[in-house]
C-alpha cells in the first residue's frame, strides 16, 4: 500500500536530493557538499553523480542529465570541477601558512 490517496505525492529521488541541496546551500552559503558529508552522505554521493553526470555528458557519452537538471543546479551557483576551483585558491594558502610555521631547535 502506497499511502492513503489524500497523501501528497513524495518527490522523486533527484527533487529530494535537490531540495536536500537548497537547504544545504541556505545553511552554508554554497552548494560544495563535501565527499562523504556526515550529516547527510546521500546528499555527497548525489552530488558525486550529478558532476559525474555532467563529465559524462560533456564527452557525449550516455548519461540521464536533462537540459532543465542542469539549469536548476546552475541557477543556484552548483560547481561542476569543485577541484578546479580549489587550484586557484591553494596555490596561495601554502605562502600563508609558511610564514605561520615557527622552526623549533632541538636542543633548548
Amino acid at each position: 500500500d502506497r499511502g492513503n490517496s489524500n497523501d501528497p505525492p513524495r518527490p522523486n529521488r533527484w527533487t529530494q536530493r535537490y531540495n536536500e541541496l537548497l537547504e544545504f546551500k541556505r545553511i552554508e552559503g554554497h552548494c560544495r557538499v563535501p565527499h562523504g558529508y556526515p550529516p547527510n552522505k546521500k546528499l555527497s554521493w548525489w552530488v558525486m553523480n550529478q558532476r559525474a553526470q555532467h563529465t559524462q555528458r560533456q564527452t557525449g557519452k550516455s548519461n540521464w542529465l536533462t537540459d532543465e537538471r542542469i539549469k536548476l543546479l546552475e541557477d543556484i551557483g552548483f560547481v561542476w570541477s569543485p577541484n578546479a576551483r580549489r587550484s586557484v585558491s591553494s596555490l596561495k594558502a601554502p605562502a600563508k601558512k609558511a610564514r605561520k610555521v615557527k622552526v623549533m631547535d632541538e636542543e633548548p
